[in-house]
């Protein structure tokens, strides 16, 4: 599933009892879940590619422009934003 993530901090530790649904080598815990009851992700599914980008535009103050030209999405790049979305559906009204 690919979603935007942009952020400084992360869960560095799983809660007690969480289970982790998705993660990589960066981000191990990018999704965890507590039993049917709490689902956390550390994306940004609500971000299209091209809000993001201009959030990126906007922040070139804090941002360096290679880190900007790198973190760029081509508008044309699926984002699974609605595959999220049915995802999250399914953990709240599917019980």
């Amino acid at each position: 599933m690919k979603l935007i993530a942009i952020h400084q901090d992360q869960v560095t530790r799983v809660g007690t009892d969480f289970e982790v649904l998705a993660g990589n080598e960066f981000c191990p815990h990018y999704m965890t879940r507590y039993q049917d009851k709490v689902l956390t992700v550390q994306g940004h599914p609500e971000f299209t590619a091209a809000f993001f980008n201009a959030l990126l535009s906007q922040r070139k103050d804090i941002f360096q422009q290679d880190k900007i030209e790198a973190a760029t999405i081509a508008e044309d790049i699926k984002i699974d934003n609605l595959t999220f979305n049915h995802f999250v559906s399914e953990f709240l009204f599917a019980k």
